[in-house]
């Protein structure tokens, strides 16, 4: 009997010749088939095999062969077909579990109150006339502020209070790693003393951007070692022995959006918003309760002038667009001048290019703080895209606790895949300081297209393209708004690549840096076994991922760079362009001037002897005769 693709249901995860079809693998496993050996379909005697049918049959001599190793084993339709429909049943189930999104609808029901909260602002900021167009709307309900408990809801959807936003956890065992997601408080208090017994390394990641809360995170797990001395790394860097660098990700344009105005429409100081603000704070203060953050939080916030506001602990939860060219630094006092929400300007050329049309490229700093009993603790923006494959889009549209754990977009989700099952068996040093090197390394060369076979257009690529199409707009006719815009686009683009040139300046110092330590740390190390066989699987030496990065970041700089030069003269030749096509419109509005005065004059001169030649040429003839009537005259 030949086995349908309807009737087979799944394999095993490590199937086997010997495997019997029909068992259901875990979602998302891979699925190993031995080609040699297909799986045979279950029930009914085998056929004779095609091998039999061939050796009954005579040869050229008249004899029949004997020797059946000697002929080889022809194609059977059968087998064939049996390989494909468990292939295709994998990959049907990879694909089902690959897009599966159970948090999907929730975020759906909170962009349908967002919208509402639009249209409730859009009406208020209309004033009378949008007010009453509001009230006199076919559904009037639809401008209505939500109420406070769906706002309260929405805000803690996307800004969750420090004490509640989750907190990851890796150990990574000599075989195997764990991974743990706990609240932040939870984390502070039971994970940052000590690592369990077997864990070679902890992993602690935390999704907070630069303020006042992650000072406090990383400080609580500097002292929580009860050591001052350093790593192996940390050598010769006293003063700050910890390694940080700026990502570059990506992230749907409509939730960039979505975050920016939930929080420029309810963290405005008005008394409309104070019900809500009292809820969030007192939110706040319930999740957070008396532990240690309270109280480290309560310090700082007396010590540098600040308020313990529920805006002002999550306001930085929004990441920096590429052109926020902020420090990007924790300070206290007074709000920063320049903020990422006060920087309205969001637009960026690269949604011109198709496979980039959905995506906002964001900044964002990650410190990484090691200490020298194993543990590691990474605080940095949340999870975004840094990943480019055909399914780009659909990695954009997923929902934020989706995305945190998709391998095919996230560093920090690949990273924790990479080593699921082999734990630190691996690593040439089962230490914190080579992971903390893979780790940076993999940030640095991202965002790339090298571990889905380059499906997808490069950033740089994709940039070429957007300049060179920018180029071209150059020659078109002058309209006046779209003029306007051509320039707009070309400082936007140049803004965007100078950002890009930025940040990969700073990868390359920091890589350089690194190469220089470990060639250094590598010449005073003593001379490795030289009957030492590495085995197949072992991952690459530290100096080995910093020497395969260092290539990747520079030849993605000197192409912005290029990129960025081209600009420039591309955008001084614009100017000069459009400056000579205004000379040309100012002299043909010169010309068309001194046809209308010519006309002017004319007009002047001639339209009173108009006048008088049509007064005195009336005829006023039959005036004179009182007898007619009037009548008379209008027929005449």
């Amino acid at each position: 009997m030949a086995l349908e693709p309807d009737n087979f249901q799944a394999v095993s995860t490590t199937a086997t010749p010997t495997q019997a079809i029909g068992s259901t693998p875990e979602p998302g496993a891979d699925v190993i088939i031995d080609m040699e050996n297909p799986p045979r379909a279950a029930g009914g005697s085998e056929k004779k095999s095609a091998l039999e049918a061939v050796e009954s049959l005579p040869t050229e001599d008249g004899e029949y062969l004997s020797d059946s190793e000697t002929i080889p084993d022809p194609p059977c339709t059968t087998t064939v077909l049996q390989q494909f429909s468990v292939v295709d049943q994998r990959n049907r189930l990879r694909r089902h579990t690959k897009y599966r999104d159970p948090w999907i609808e929730q975020d759906e029901e909170h962009i349908k109150v967002l919208n509402r909260l639009r249209r409730w602002k859009l009406a208020q900021d209309g004033g009378v006339w949008g007010k009453a167009k509001a009230r006199f709307s076919r559904n009037p309900t639809q401008a209505r502020r939500p109420s406070d408990d769906q706002l309260e809801k929405l805000v803690l959807h996307y800004f969750p209070t420090p004490g509640e936003f989750t907190v990851r956890i890796v150990d990574f065992y000599a075989n195997c790693s764990k991974k743990y997601e706990v609240s932040l408080v939870t984390c502070l208090e039971n994970f940052l003393e000590k690592k369990p017994e077997g864990v070679h390394v902890r992993w602690i990641y935390a999704p907070v951007g630069p303020n006042i809360v992650s000072s406090c995170i990383d400080d609580l797990f500097r002292k929580a070692g009860k050591t001052n001395q350093t790593t192996v790394m940390g050598t010769g860097r006293k003063a700050w022995p910890y390694l940080s660098i700026e990502a570059l990700s990506f992230r749907h344009r409509n939730n960039y959006r979505q975050m920016r105005d939930i929080h420029d429409i309810l963290s405005e100081d008005t008394p409309v918003n104070q019900d809500l603000r009292m809820r969030l704070n007192r939110r706040n203060a319930e999740t957070i309760g008396k532990s240690i953050l309270a109280k480290d939080l309560e310090w700082r916030c007396e010590h540098l002038g600040m308020t313990a506001d529920f805006w002002e602990l999550v306001r930085t939860r929004i990441p920096y667009h590429l052109t926020q060219m902020s420090t990007q630094e924790t300070t206290g006092g007074a709000k920063d001048i320049v903020n990422p929400m006060t920087a309205g300007h969001i637009y960026q050329t690269l949604w011109t290019h198709p496979s980039y049309k959905n995506g906002q490229l964001l900044r964002s700093m990650v410190w990484n703080y090691h200490r020298p009993d194993g543990m590691l603790l990474t605080v940095g923006m949340p999870c975004d895209v840094e990943y480019l494959d055909k399914d780009f889009d659909a990695w954009l549209s997923q929902s934020r606790k989706r995305r945190d754990g998709n391998e095919d977009a996230s560093v920090f989700a690949f990273l924790y895949k990479r080593f699921k099952n082999s734990g630190t068996r691996d690593w040439p040093e089962k230490t914190v300081d080579y992971f903390l090197i893979y780790l940076l390394t993999e940030i640095a060369v991202a965002p790339h297209n090298i571990r889905q076979g380059r499906a997808m257009t490069r950033l740089t690529v994709a940039y070429k393209q957007v300049v060179e199409k920018l180029k071209l707009r150059r020659y078109d006719r002058f309209r006046r708004h779209e003029s306007i815009r051509l320039v707009r686009d070309f400082l936007t683009c140049q803004d965007e690549l100078t950002c890009i040139c930025n940040v990969l300046r700073g990868r390359m110092t920091l890589l350089t840096n690194l190469e220089k330590f470990l060639v250094d740390n590598e010449a005073n190390a003593p001379e490795r076994d030289p009957d030492y066989k590495p085995s197949p699987t072992e991952c690459e030496s530290a100096l080995e991922r910093v020497q395969w990065a260092i290539p990747l970041v520079k030849e993605q700089l000197e192409v912005c760079e290029a990129l960025l030069v081209d600009l420039r003269i591309s955008t001084e030749a614009l100017f000069q362009l459009k400056s000579i096509e205004q000379n040309e419109l100012a002299i043909v509005a010169e010309s068309q001037n001194k046809a209308i005065l010519v006309f002017t004059a004319v007009t002047v001169i001639f339209l009173p002897l108009s006048f008088f030649t049509s007064y005195f040429g009336m005829n006023l003839n039959g005036l004179e005769d009182p007898n007619k009537t009037e009548a008379w005259f209008w027929q005449s």
